[in-house]
């Protein structure tokens, strides 16, 4: 059930897959692939976009559950995580941020059995839609995201999700792929060692790939 539409304050992005899905997991390929994003935000931007939420997790959990007493049925029990949290340091120490999951499937089946596309639509910082995205969005790319958030509940429990609609970007870092350079792990030059050859086969996989 759709409950509400909201567009997040600028956060930092980590782990996105937005110019494609995701389909690393078999719970993931079931759905066409995944899109999804982890949005950092501070405490001061985090802490009223939680209690909104926790307000549409309070009010869905009593529709639900009045449901549930109307039909002489065990009321749900809430679910033990929500697609929002706050940020630990190494030491388990709230950091005062806090950060939130957003996904969504890349296929979807209509009432007829027809399967749908979904696409994410993009938009720059001065809100002009981008008909196509040349640059993968990469980790610490500062984001605004739109998404719907859903309600459900099952078995396991009660809770919402955040769906992604639509995102904004910033500030770009574009992804340099798996195979960039020393710079993204740290490394540095070590004199006398080992220096790969580049090939064909390589280069033209770098031009066509999307990472």
């Amino acid at each position: 059930m759709k409950l509400s539409k909201l567009t997040t304050p600028t956060g930092v992005a980590a782990f996105p897959w937005l110019n494609e899905p995701d389909k690393k997991f078999d719970s993931q390929r079931a759905k066409g692939g995944e899109y999804h994003v982890d949005l950092r935000l501070s405490a001061e931007d985090g802490a009223p976009l939680v209690k909104r939420l926790e307000n549409i997790l309070a009010e869905w959990k009593t529709v639900k559950n009045n449901e549930q007493k109307e039909a002489k049925k065990k009321p749900y029990k809430t679910y033990h995580a929500t697609p929002w949290s706050e940020v630990e340091d190494e030491e388990g120490n709230p950091t005062g941020e806090y950060v939130f999951k957003f996904k969504r499937g890349a296929e979807w089946t209509d009432r007829d059995g027809n399967v749908r596309k979904n696409l994410i639509r993009f938009v720059d910082s001065k809100g002009e839609g981008i008909t196509k995205l040349s640059d993968t969005v990469g980790s610490g790319s500062k984001l605004r995201i739109c998404f719907q958030v859903r309600g459900w509940a099952s078995p396991l429990g009660i809770s919402v999700a955040l769906d992604l609609v639509a995102v904004q970007i910033v500030e770009l870092v574009a992804f340099s792929g798996g195979g960039g350079g020393s710079e993204e792990f740290g490394f540095g030059e070590v004199d006398g060692g080992f220096i790969a050859e580049a090939t064909t086969e390589t280069a033209e996989a770098s031009e066509d790939g999307d990472f």
